[in-house]
């Protein structure tokens, strides 16, 4: 990113916009890409002349963007979900994947037109185009390059479903890392394979606690009770959406997302489709 944006206005910025895009969209947590990445381009950043505000506002909320690139998890929870519920409309997790690409692209966008705005000057070293370094880099990432558009590529096409994308990606690069590049020993795999089984427990009980939790608030007829109030007091569908995101934003300051998508989406998603919003546009 860095060798093909670099020389641009505002690159380094962009380059971090992009980065920490694509990182959460594969690990599906921005704060794991604030930890991971946040230490290598904030420093970078400040390097580069950039405000400290700037640079830490940057990190922090570029991490967030790639939750609405496939494969990201938050997309993947919300699709679980819905399925459970008694639609009108069935909701597929690849037109979760498609409805994701605009307003992320429309974000990154806009993100990347304030980084030029901010940009400090900048040197005629760096303002300097290298082919040599473009050509390094390709070489040196010829191996991970063709892993997002290969998996992707077969989501969209809907020739592979995303839990067969998963367990592609998953061999892909157990192959690259272990034979082909030989940066992770096979020894170390046990330890990998169980910390990744943590992880992927804590999140499971984290799931399993929302989802009873839903069960209870539906058991309990609450979503229908919402669905008399908010019809009593709003009869718009424009006023009902800028509410929503004001219930959101507040939620979302209290409450972890995977739990809050879990809690939220049974709750709120029935008052919606009263109103003619579309359960992917929710999502």
């Amino acid at each position: 990113s860095r060798a093909l944006f670099g020389w641009m206005p505002g690159g380094l910025a962009i380059v971090a916009l992009v980065a920490c895009a694509l990182f959460t969209a594969l690990t599906g947590a921005s704060g794991v890409t604030i930890v991971a990445l946040g230490a290598v381009l904030y420093p970078a950043l400040i390097s580069a002349r950039y405000s400290q505000p700037f640079a830490l506002g940057l990190v922090t909320s570029s991490g967030s963007l790639g939750m609405l690139f496939a494969p990201a998890l938050p997309l993947i929870i919300y699709a679980v979900v819905v399925q459970q519920l008694p639609l009108p409309v069935p909701v597929s997790l690849d037109d979760l994947f498609r409805a994701g690409v605009l307003p992320g692209l429309f974000l990154i966008a806009v993100l990347s037109v304030w980084a030029i705005w901010n940009a400090p000057p900048r040197t005629a070293e760096e303002k300097r185009i290298d082919p040599r370094e473009i050509v390094a880099a390709l070489k040196d990432t010829a191996w991970e390059l063709p892993l997002p558009f290969v998996v992707l590529g077969a989501i969209y096409s809907g020739r592979i479903a995303a839990s067969e994308a998963a367990a592609l990606t998953a061999i892909y690069v157990l192959v690259v890392l272990t034979i082909i590049r030989r940066e992770v020993p096979f020894g170390s795999l046990t330890r990998i394979i169980r910390e990744a089984m943590v992880l992927v427990g804590a999140i499971l009980t984290i799931l399993g606690v929302a989802l009873a939790l839903t069960d209870y608030l539906i058991l309990a007829v609450v979503p229908g009770q919402l669905v008399t109030f908010v019809n009593a007091h709003i009869d718009s569908r424009w006023v009902f959406l800028l509410v929503l995101n004001f219930i959101l934003l507040v939620f979302g300051m209290l409450l972890e997302g995977f739990p809050a998508i879990v809690i939220l989406t049974p709750l709120i998603l029935p008052i919606a489709l009263q109103f003619g919003v579309d359960p992917v546009h929710f999502g």
